[in-house]
């Protein structure tokens, strides 16, 4: 049996992923201890003694920045993987009981490219069509004559070419743009797209 906690909220990983892992395998006993890690971290620890049981055995968790059990190493003696919900490290790092361990850390890069390339692209419309001008024109029933550029022919330029900044240059070249992006590992300006 391989014991996986999951220490998300059901509305981020929902019970659909959650029976997903379960049919993974027959072995997997999947246990889910958000609630009672979130009380901690408010400073209600009754259900102490149950989380501690839990994660004794666990061998993998699933976690967020804010549902990451306090003392892990300590308290989840068997663990050997650790995966995030989220990109940055930035606060799993700061433990160096953790980083330390030989717990296998892995994060969810590129999980938010999609979502986000799609919100600058629509911050881009939403400037070149001057949406904001005109709903403020719309209140107060006075309109100016304005002029649009549109995105196709124009140029846009990216730092960093990651996930999302990948994600960006592709809706950018499908919207008929120039794409010029500086990719930081090799320290050099390119053009992406024409």
């Amino acid at each position: 049996m391989v014991n996986v906690v999951t220490a998300v909220p059901s509305r981020n990983i929902g019970e659909k992923n959650q029976e997903k892992i379960r049919n993974v395998s027959p072995k997997i006993n999947l246990q889910d201890v958000t609630s009672w890690v979130s009380e901690e971290q408010a400073g209600n620890w009754s259900h102490r003694k149950e989380l501690d049981a839990i994660l004794g055995s666990a061998e993998v968790l699933l976690a967020g920045t804010l549902t990451l059990p306090q003392d892990l190493i300590k308290r989840a003696p068997q663990l050997k993987w650790m995966q995030m919900t989220f990109t940055g490290m930035e606060d799993i790092v700061k433990d160096k009981n953790l980083v330390e361990s030989s717990v296998k850390l892995t994060n969810a890069s590129g999980i938010q490219a999609e979502a986000i390339s799609e919100y600058v692209i629509t911050l881009m419309l939403a400037f070149d069509k001057h949406l904001l001008t005109f709903s403020e024109q719309k209140k107060l029933k006075h309109w100016k004559k304005i002029t649009m550029v549109g995105l196709a022919s124009q140029t846009i330029g990216i730092m960093g070419l990651g996930n999302i900044g990948k994600e960006v240059a592709r809706k950018a070249k499908a919207l008929g743009m120039h794409v010029i992006a500086f990719d930081r590992p090799r320290k050099l300006m390119r053009a992406v797209c024409r």
